[in-house]
């Protein structure tokens, strides 16, 4: 078996009987005691087995590593502390959520309450889809919003108001009019809605986001559905058009603040 390291931090494994060749992200590895340096990552889900014992601690690769990606699931109810707290964490600098929490020092708490309240009603119903690492902690995330979501009973409408009215204080009729502005300019056809879409710092890298990303685009082609997503970050409009979305209305929420609707329509099948 001969190892090559490429330039994007993968290694290459080639069966010199065959000839066959299958590629494999990289930390530091070493073969026949040469050692074989790459961008060294921690908790490394992909691999198992090792020969000094850690496991996902390790960081070093055996010679012939195994492929171990964690499935998709949906996540639970007590999966929603450690979610609201993994969304509010990835988007604390994120400007939309600055927008809406401009107290640094409250940010984190206010942005986790808010993810606690968004998030029960989508586990309930399975929207919420996770990947786990190897000790079972969840990696990464991605919320979803079907399209034609039931509308709020009386109630929920009621508790809403007055949890944004406990949130947002006087600035209540200026987040309101922000949140009109972004939906006013979604799609008129049926959408599936990616709310969020979050990684833990040492899972980052590993492919975990696009997997849940390709997972809905999958079943969204084969039910030829639309899907939406606005950004705030330019990084992420470069990003996300690589799974093939398109960059559809840019809104200037106030000034300095734009923020990017994506979407991403199923391909046309050939007749």
């Amino acid at each position: 078996m001969q190892w090559q390291l490429d330039d994007d931090d993968e290694a290459t494994s080639i069966d010199p009987v065959t000839g066959e060749s299958t590629k494999f992200f990289t930390a530091a590895f070493s073969h026949k005691g040469r050692k074989l340096v790459g961008r060294p990552q921690r908790n490394n889900s992909l691999f198992q087995n090792c020969y000094c014992g850690k496991g996902s601690r390790c960081g070093t690769i055996p010679h012939m590593p195994t492929p171990c990606q964690s499935p998709i699931e949906a996540a639970n109810a007590a999966d929603t502390p450690r979610l609201a707290r993994l969304l509010a964490e990835s988007l604390f600098d994120d400007p939309l959520q600055r927008w809406l929490f401009p107290d640094e020092r409250g940010r984190l708490a206010a942005s986790e309450t808010m993810f606690r309240r968004l998030l029960k009603p989508k586990i309930a119903a399975g929207l919420v889809r996770i990947i786990r690492d190897t000790e079972a902690e969840i990696a990464s995330a991605a919320v979803w919003t079907p399209p034609h979501p039931p509308a709020p009973s009386r109630w929920e409408h009621y508790a809403e108001s007055l949890f944004m009215r406990w949130t947002y204080g006087q600035r209540i009729h200026e987040v309101r009019r922000g949140f009109t502005a972004l939906a006013n300019r979604h799609p008129r056809e049926p959408y599936w809605y990616l709310q969020a879409l979050a990684t833990t710092p040492e899972q980052r890298g590993q492919g975990h986001a696009a997997r849940l990303l390709q997972a809905q685009m999958d079943a969204c082609s084969a039910t030829n559905e639309l899907i939406a997503l606005e950004t705030s970050q330019s990084a992420n409009v470069a990003y996300y058009q690589k799974f093939g979305f398109q960059v559809a209305d840019e809104l200037m929420l106030e000034p300095g603040l734009p923020v990017w609707l994506l979407c991403h329509s199923a391909p046309k099948q050939s007749m």
